[in-house]
């Protein structure tokens, strides 16, 4: 599967280099250009234990890449996840101009049935915003998704590898089918959230 996170933060990196490990194609994506040389040599920019490891191994083997091209990064890729900054705005609240950002900036490039997942920290009723920011600038058929995280620092990459829970909000069963099987090798319990109906499925590790 082919993999695109936005951001090369925090939440970014740790995420780009554990589905990579996984066998996955991955696209780490950043419109910073010394952030993207740097990680391309496997210099992070914080330190995370385990990490660089990763990076380095992850990279050697091809699976992993590094860009700041929104073309490459997104026109085969099958799952987009965002995952850029969430700062507050002056009124408390999220501020929500990097996620918004990059809605409009993959949209061009989306290949036909691409999930766009948000990891980013946003307030509920931000997919429906995102979903029209696409929307204006493609007529490629895509889903919206979310896939939250509860990543601690100091122990992040171990906390992703093995998650006690993976929480999906989806509506669509054939999305909910791909990001279960995207997130399979963690052996976790995977939570459904389905925002319009406000059902909860619980799916077993291997179901």
């Amino acid at each position: 599967m082919t993999v695109t996170v936005i951001g090369t933060g925090f939440v970014g990196v740790v995420s780009s280099a554990v589905f990579a490990s996984f066998g996955n194609t991955v696209y780490g994506l950043d419109v910073v250009e010394d952030k993207i040389t740097k990680l391309k040599q496997a210099q992070i920019p914080f330190y995370e234990p385990g990490l660089e490891e990763l990076v380095k191994s992850s990279l050697e083997k091809g699976n992993l890449h590094f860009t700041t091209s929104y073309e490459e990064a997104i026109k085969n890729a099958d799952i987009i996840m965002i995952a850029v900054g969430t700062p507050s705005a002056v009124d408390g609240q999220a501020d929500l101009k990097y996620v918004f950002t990059a809605a409009e900036s993959l949209a061009p490039h989306l290949k036909q049935n691409a999930i766009v997942a948000i990891k980013s920290t946003v307030p509920p009723g931000t997919n429906d915003k995102v979903r029209e920011k696409i929307t204006a600038h493609t007529s490629q058929k895509f889903y919206t998704a979310s896939l939250p995280e509860f990543l601690k620092e100091g122990s992040a990459v171990q906390d992703t590898l093995h998650p006690d829970r993976v929480v999906v909000g989806a509506v669509e069963t054939e999305v909910i089918e791909k990001l279960k099987e995207l997130h399979k090798p963690f052996d976790a319990e995977i939570i459904v959230m389905k925002p319009e109906s406000a059902q909860m499925c619980k799916y077993a590790a291997n179901a």
